[in-house]
This record gives C-alpha cells, structure tokens and sequence, in this order.
C-alpha cells in the first residue's frame, strides 16, 4: 500500500515535467522486493535527481506498508 501526497506526483524539474504517478508506480514496482526504508530512500533520491536544483512546491509525504 502506497500513500503519498500530491507533492511527491505534482513535483517538477527545470523542463516543467512533472515527477508522475506513472514514474512513481514504476519505481514502487521496480523496487518490491526491497525492503520499505530503502524503496522510500530510492523514492527519495529518484524525486531529489529529477527536480534538481528546483525546490518542491508542496510538501512530500509518502507511506508504504506491505503485508507480510
């Protein structure tokens, strides 16, 4: 289960793009296997690189819970 804000999504880069739920999902699958501290790190780390040196414009909140 994937809870996040709309400022993890709605969060741009130089070009204007927006981070997605598209990027989002792909990286929660990608990453499924991981355990959860270090999906959110990488979650992180991919939104920090994407939006560069431009600050986020809404805050970015995200929680993840698998059932074991």
């Amino acid at each position: 289960l994937a809870l996040f804000t709309d400022g993890v999504v709605e969060a741009f880069n130089k070009h204007e793009e927006e981070f997605s739920e598209e990027r989002l999902i792909e990286i929660l699958k990608r990453e499924k296997s991981r355990p959860l501290k270090e999906v959110i790190v990488t979650i992180y780390r991919e939104l920090k690189n994407f939006c560069g040196d431009c600050p986020f414009g809404d805050d970015i909140t995200l929680l993840l819970m698998k059932k074991n």
